[in-house]
């Protein structure tokens, strides 16, 4: 009888530590599961945000824009290769197809990249757009002018240059900038959309309106 109870108590023990090894089984897997979905749902809502600030420009928009919108892409694309090296972890680099009126060759982001240095670099030499304008005006258009010499002198003196390191330039620089100028008022048209394995929007179409 003492051995039969014995027994019944040994069964019963294991029996409880199964319930309970059980139990935290499920329990460990519904922790496990909740977590894989928060991680889950973290990723989609990361990349619903990330198409929002990029959906908004599928639109008409102006060159301006263009502009900014080829930014945003160049600086992602790095962001990209300093956070998971040159293979980009199964991320793509995004890219901009843009199509000009009268021309037969697609424009990328790298064009509008360089047009954006050109012009930042034009404003290290002329501290602003106005004081290009006003140059090139005292300098070229109205140079036989009496009152283009002072307004040529005033604007030397601001940017701190000789006439010398502007005189065989200022043409050049002033149709570069003409360019830009022209550039961000012109209009687009966003034509097509498409999307990377991951969801993520991976390029963008537009054509000159």
């Amino acid at each position: 009888m003492e051995n039969a109870s014995k027994a019944l108590t040994i069964a019963g023990t294991i029996l409880i530590s199964l319930i309970v090894i059980s139990a935290l089984i499920f329990m460990f897997r519904e922790i496990r599961g909740i977590k894989t979905q928060n991680a889950l749902n973290q990723k989609t809502q990361s990349i619903i945000e990330f198409n929002k600030s990029y959906e908004s420009y599928n639109k008409n928009l102006y060159g301006s824009e263009l502009l900014s919108l080829a930014n945003k892409m160049s600086d992602y694309n790095k962001s990209l290769v300093k956070k998971y090296g040159e293979n980009k972890d199964g991320y793509e680099d995004m890219q901009l197809n843009v199509k000009f009126e009268n021309e037969t060759t697609n424009k990328d982001f790298t064009y509008f990249i360089g047009v954006i240095k050109q012009n930042d670099e034009l404003m290290k030499t002329y501290k602003s757009s106005s004081n290009l304008e006003t140059l090139y005006k005292a300098m070229v258009i109205d140079k036989d002018k009496p009152s283009a010499k002072e307004q040529k002198e005033q604007i030397l003196r601001k940017i701190g240059k000789q006439e010398d390191e502007i005189i065989n330039k200022i043409a050049s620089n002033y149709e570069q900038y003409s360019k830009y100028k022209e550039l961000k008022t012109k209009k687009f048209k966003c034509e097509n959309i498409e999307y990377s394995k991951n969801g993520r929007i991976r390029l963008m179409q537009f054509t000159e309106q």
